[in-house]
């Protein structure tokens, strides 16, 4: 994704319901499915639901409405933003489906697993299913889809990838195709194995596939998987999760081993449940995220230490990134999926919450260097969520299901662009800005007194629109350059800079132009506006910060606070004006640094929003 210099872009996505579940069906899960490995078609999904107690359940595909085929069906004009719903397979209680091509003619077909029982305690002793499903290619739409089975083992359990890839590989063999799962249970006491199913050479004619059973007695109560990739053509490693801590196994000389993961801090790692490898760059497991067990609060991301040439060898370093839980409010961390959502090659972590809350949502965080920014992109937490090209084939875009398991929607990926860059110096929130913009940009930054006060930074000779004077008052600050405009009045050009008039003559802030049109001068101009607030028409001094939902959660969770001769000042949210002792000039503690220097040239003064208020009263 091509951007330019001093540019950065915001997460910012948009929702789309896609779906109502069924009330009679009971929703588990959704998959991203790539109904082909070949070709320019946009993701599909699949629905899983376990239908009514002891019940059929069903194995639905939801067909994205960019692959609607013109020429099979028609459409009303409304209904083209339509996912249909086709159900390709009914089962007891499916709980997990696996897209890869097992025919071999470039569609993925489906392993699904099913008849699991009613709970990891109450396993079907004679279920554990596990089955593929063919994928008739063009006629996929037109029922169901013909089932082969490929074994049986109690409690036997598919594992969330990140991709289609990351369920199968080749663990003892190079010559056929093997799938990993595993056989879940909540008993610490009982073994938890790996179960490996090969590919026979024929899997239509095939009754099942050839099963073994690894690392029998090596762990209970397995959370989850990672499969690592040989680089060479060999066979692959997997990374376990268990009470054990946290695994390497790996099958060499004919026979299984298994280490504990080198963490330079390994309790740490007794707690973790589900795992997600996230890529830098072609390292596709460069750091692994790892959740909580039993879904709790928090999460911690594994960093390598050191690079030798197998991944056996690695030191990992545990960070913990986010602990959600906060005093009496609990959240618990539902899913987490990671990948490359803004196009720099680093995969993000995805992370939905639950909880009662405002801490509930779906979270992006974003590894730049040493720091991890964290992002808010939807306040509905998800009880899944899958990626994949839903909308577009250039970026990857996510879909959820919600906590309530009542509706599947889409978050449509758009990342807005921007120059302004907010950080903090200390307890002080600064605003950093190019001195050569490319292109104009403007964030509100926090509405007091029935205002909004927004920061805009515009190109040398760019144009740019406020509202004019009947409209609703605006008045501008100029911390950097000059603006300029026609007054309306009497036709004379007005110029300001962010230099004060002479001395003893009053200069006016309110900008009185014919529609509102200003523009900056050669050097470009940063200017404060200031606007009636849409948000609200509380006109205390109350401060509320509005900064865009798409900059990262520590600026838009900060608090203005005033400042009277450099001592911070709390008010009452009754107060019409704050209650000091001292007396002199208030200011939010904010600063605007140019071309990222450190030096100051403006703070927001309450004198503005003072001034503002005069002169709107006395017109």
């Amino acid at each position: 994704m091509s951007q330019t210099k001093h540019e950065i872009r915001y997460p910012n996505f948009w929702k789309e319901p896609i779906d109502t579940q069924d009330e009679n069906a009971t929703p588990r899960s959704i998959i991203s499915f790539p109904f082909a490995t070949k070709g320019k078609r946009r993701t599909d999904l699949i629905s899983l639901s376990y239908g009514a107690r002891n019940g059929v359940g069903s194995v639905v595909m939801m067909e994205n409405s960019h692959n609607w085929d013109s020429t099979k069906t028609t459409r009303d004009e409304e209904d083209y933003d339509r996912w249909d719903k086709i159900t390709i397979c009914n089962a007891h209680s499916p709980s997990y489906a696996l897209p890869v091509d097992i025919s071999g003619n470039d569609y993925n077909d489906l392993i699904v697993t099913c008849e699991y029982g009613e709970s990891p305690d109450e396993m079907d002793p004679f279920g554990g299913r596990i089955c593929w499903l063919e994928n008739p290619g063009a006629d996929a739409d037109e029922g169901e889809w013909v089932q082969r089975d490929i074994g049986r083992f109690p409690g036997v359990n598919l594992v969330k990838g990140k991709d289609m890839t990351e369920w199968v590989g080749h663990f003892t063999t190079t010559f056929s195709l093997q799938a990993i799962a595993i056989a879940k249970s909540t008993k610490t006491d009982t073994p938890s194995p790996l179960i490996l199913f090969t590919k026979p050479p024929d899997p239509y004619t095939s009754r099942q596939w050839l099963f073994t059973v690894a690392l029998d007695t090596s762990f209970t109560s397995i959370q989850d998987l990672l499969v690592v990739k040989s680089k060479d053509e060999g066979l692959d490693t997997v990374i376990v999760s268990s009470d054990q801590g946290i695994s390497l196994a790996r099958y060499s000389n004919r026979n299984w081993h298994q280490k504990a993961l080198d963490i330079t801090n390994p309790g740490l790692s007794h707690l973790s449940g589900q795992l997600c490898a996230g890529a830098i760059r072609k390292e596709p497991v460069s750091f692994i995220v790892c959740g909580e067990r039993q879904r709790r609060g928090s999460f911690t991301i594994l960093q390598r230490h050191s690079c030798p040439e197998t991944i056996g060898d690695f030191v990992w370093i545990p960070r913990v990134v986010e602990v959600f839980t906060d005093g009496d409010e609990s959240y618990s961390v539902q899913d987490i999926v990671c990948a490359d959502i803004d196009g720099d090659d680093v995969d993000e972590i995805i992370v939905s919450v639950d909880g009662s809350g405002p801490k509930c949502g779906v979270y992006v965080f974003d590894l730049q260097g040493d720091q991890i920014v964290k992002s808010k992109i939807s306040e509905e937490g998800a009880n899944n969520i899958a990626f994949g090209r839903f909308g577009s084939r250039y970026h990857i875009d996510l879909a959820i299901l919600s906590n309530s398991f009542s509706s599947v929607s889409l978050l449509h990926n758009h990342f807005v662009p921007s120059l302004i860059r907010p950080t903090f110096s200390g307890s002080e929130l600064s605003f950093r800005l190019p001195r050569s913009p490319s292109f104009a940009s403007e964030a509100d930054i926090l509405s007091i007194c029935g205002l909004t006060l927004s920061l805009v930074i515009l190109p040398p000779d760019a144009s740019f629109h406020l509202s004019s004077w009947d409209d609703g008052a605006e008045a501008v600050k100029v911390l950097h350059g000059s603006l300029g405009w026609i007054d309306q009045s009497s036709g004379g050009t007005i110029e300001r800079t962010r230099f004060p008039g002479p001395p003893g003559r009053a200069i006016s802030m309110i900008v009185d132009c014919y529609e509102g049109l200003v523009r900056s001068g050669n050097d470009g101009a940063v200017f404060i506006r200031l606007r009636p607030s849409h948000l609200t028409d509380d006109t205390s001094l109350r401060t509320l910060n509005v900064l865009p939902a798409y900059f990262p959660c520590d600026v838009r969770e900060h608090v203005f606070s005033w400042h009277v001769n450099g001592v911070e000042e709390g008010i009452e949210l009754n107060d019409e004006a704050p209650q000091s002792r001292n007396e002199g000039k208030g200011t939010f503690l904010t600063s605007i640094e140019v071309d990222y220097s450190q030096c100051r040239i403006s703070r927001i003064s309450n004198e503005w929003v003072f001034g503002l208020l005069r002169r709107r009263c006395d017109n």
